[in-house]
């Protein structure tokens, strides 16, 4: 499989000559058994490339459909854990595929601003993964990558929070919508502290 290659080929001359720095790398703990979901804005077509190298579990991605209409580039997603996902409609194989990602133990991650922001702002999130976590009751791990982190010549960075369990969303009155935004309210809350600590 192409991820093993990734993981422990060229994981290594990727942290020799990169040397990208984690910081919170100790709140990674809660996916490193069983399920989880990884939460982190999106700035660049690598970043899940930077999570997969970085993070000490395999993680199965969504990725836009269009990619995968390259055979080749198909293919080679597929090795990577990543499936497709239609955004122009309520695509239930993708949920049904996420959900089955937790349900086996795994780790699924999404970036759920849903498209890549170039500015220094977190775009509103997609109600998505509080869904998924909530569905599966997965605790959630936020992530952040700053915006100049792509530059050639600079250390890369990942700033990691502390997880959000999601069982006392399940309790809150009202509907289960209620609970998903509410829960994906607290994504973004999260993941823009991570955003504040990375500018500090």
């Amino acid at each position: 499989m192409i991820y093993y290659v990734l993981k422990y080929i060229i994981l290594p001359f990727y942290w020799l000559f990169r040397m990208p720095k984690v910081v919170g790398y100790e709140n990674t703990r809660v996916i490193r058994r069983g399920k989880a979901v990884i939460i982190c804005n999106h700035r660049s077509n690598s970043d899940a490339l930077l999570l997969a190298l970085t993070m000490p579990r395999f993680i199965h991605f969504m990725g836009k459909a269009e990619l995968f209409k390259n055979k080749l580039a198909g293919a080679v997603l597929k090795g990577l854990l990543v499936f497709p996902v239609d955004r122009s409609s309520m695509d239930m194989k993708a949920m049904k595929q996420a959900l089955e990602v937790l349900e086996k133990g795994k780790v699924f991650g999404i970036f759920p601003e849903g498209k890549r922001c170039v500015t220094d702002d977190i775009d509103e999130f997609e109600k998505g993964a509080a869904f998924f976590a909530i569905k599966t009751n997965a605790p959630i791990l936020p992530l952040y990558i700053p915006k100049d982190n792509f530059k050639l010549f600079k250390r890369p960075r990942l700033y990691v929070g502390k997880a959000i369990m999601p069982e006392e969303y399940n309790n809150i009155p009202g509907s289960k919508s209620a609970a998903v935004r509410k829960l994906s309210d607290m994504f973004e809350e999260r993941v823009d502290e991570l955003r504040v600590i990375a500018r500090d």
